[in-house]
């Protein structure tokens, strides 16, 4: 037997526990580190006086009633009916508010909708005329939604009602279009009252899908109000009240208040129980997250990094949607956004995306939002000058050579233009027409040019109708 090789084996299993413990040391001193980060980091948002768990946000509350959502969701149910309208013609899009010119949807042969589908103008009011007592009800609830859905925030999330309300919108839409092809700008008005009233439901409802269907749905609303600008027949006061209830939605605010309250939910409390293993009682994406023994290594040296990450761009979130509701204006923060973007889409490439699959799975969703919320937010406030535009000239039988002529009896303010912080850009032309714009997300005033800033559309009429 060789002597000497009982002493290389002890060796080597000396260097074996020597680098084994060095290893574990550095784990420990690792893992320390960014626990204290992410402790550090609490502290400081705190100090600030910044909001981090549900209870410190007041919402560990039940959940409380809300019987409008027993309406809509009948409404959602019953408004399918209307789709046996459906005839076999190719769907032409109209067009969309921001571009230059813009097909007057009610005018046509067939309603080309905005779900995709055409609908046959008789058909359709056939179907109606049944649903009408329906269509009734959520004009009703509509006319003083509850802000409040009653969400019990320390459960699981379910967005299932949040596709009723989208469908009863787009359904709301579609049948303004139909009575304004019939001419009744009296049903036409309640229509889009309860479409604008829609956008207001859940206002304070603070969960960011919630928010996301609102500005969706508040996209609608500028469309809706162009294609009823066309029609002949309207009142001042029906236009005022209009005008009042989109001018009276908001956003910004809403969704910094969300994003907390997102981060609390699924940030803070999923984490928490999953470092404590209580995985499967709380979100289903925890589902994506890793397990055996990447997910072993993962919870003990990169979950506290991994949520820090998420904390801190969720803040940012916050602090952005916070400073665009005091400035209005993107142009002073899309910098900073975008330099957050582009850093997160570096750390979630690569091999680094191993390190952070929390944060991949919860950031990505809500990274591009924000710009989608400006531009509608902006094309929102374009309809609330185009009516107020409107209003002037039934008033007076001309247009105003400049927007401040609308103050203040059609206007208490001038609309924003959200992505510069400006008002909106408005001048008549030389066919008695006008231009209005927004400068659109390049932030370039290019004098309402097709393609570069969001228009106010001029109309095309239907070859098929004689206008």
């Amino acid at each position: 037997m060789n002597p000497k090789r009982p002493l290389a084996f002890r060796k080597r299993l000396l260097f074996a526990l020597i680098a084994l413990v060095l290893v574990g040391l550095c784990a420990w001193v690792f893992l320390g580190r960014r626990q204290g980060a992410l402790d550090r980091w609490m502290a400081e948002m705190r100090a600030k006086g910044e909001k981090l768990t549900l209870e410190e946000l007041g919402l560990t509350r039940p959940a409380r009633t809300n019987a409008a959502m027993e309406v809509i969701e009948i409404a959602a149910s019953r408004f399918k009916a209307l789709e046996r309208a459906k005839v076999s013609v190719e769907h032409q899009p109209p067009g969309e508010i921001g571009d230059e010119r813009q097909r007057v949807e009610w005018a046509g042969t067939n309603l080309h909708s905005i779900i995709g589908s055409v609908l046959d103008w008789d058909a359709f009011g056939s179907e109606l005329s049944e649903l009408r007592p329906v269509l009734v009800s959520v004009q009703d609830v509509m006319r003083d939604p509850p802000l409040d859905s009653g969400r019990d925030y320390t459960g699981a999330s379910s967005s299932m009602y949040i596709v009723a309300i989208r469908e009863v919108a787009q359904w709301l839409h579609i049948i303004a279009m139909y009575d304004l092809h019939r001419g009744d700008v009296s049903l036409a008005h309640q229509d889009l009252l309860a479409l604008i009233g829609m956008a207001h439901l859940h206002a304070e409802t603070w969960n960011v899908m919630d928010q996301m269907i609102r500005s969706v749905i508040a996209s609608l609303a500028p469309d809706a109000v162009w294609n009823a600008l066309q029609a002949p027949g309207w009142s001042d006061q029906q236009l005022a009240e209009l005008q009042d209830r989109l001018a009276r939605l908001s956003f910004f605010k809403e969704f910094g208040q969300s994003y907390r309250v997102e981060r609390a939910m699924f940030g803070l409390r999923v984490y928490h129980e999953m470092k404590t293993n209580r995985n499967s009682s709380s979100s289903g994406r925890l589902a994506d997250l890793p397990e055996d023994a990447w997910g072993f290594l993962w919870k003990s040296f990169w979950a506290d990094g991994d949520l820090l990450m998420y904390c801190r761009h969720h803040q940012l979130w916050i602090d952005s949607m916070q400073t665009l509701a005091v400035s209005n204006s993107y142009r002073q923060i899309e910098p900073q956004v975008a330099e957050a973007r582009n850093y997160l889409d570096r750390k979630l490439s690569g091999i680094q995306k191993y390190w952070y699959p929390f944060s991949g799975i919860a950031l990505p969703n809500i990274l591009r939002g924000q710009d989608r919320v400006v531009k509608n937010e902006s094309l929102r406030q374009l309809a609330v000058a185009a009516i107020a535009l409107k209003r002037y000239e039934l008033r007076h039988g001309r247009l105003p050579g400049d927007l401040r002529e609308l103050q203040p009896e059609f206007l208490r303010e001038l609309p924003i233009d959200f992505y510069d912080g400006k008002p909106v850009r408005y001048r008549i032309e030389a066919d008695g027409g006008f231009t209005l714009y927004s400068v659109g997300a390049d932030f370039q005033d290019d004098g309402g040019a097709p393609g570069k800033d969001l228009l106010w559309p001029k109309p095309i009429w239907p070859s098929t109708d004689s206008k």
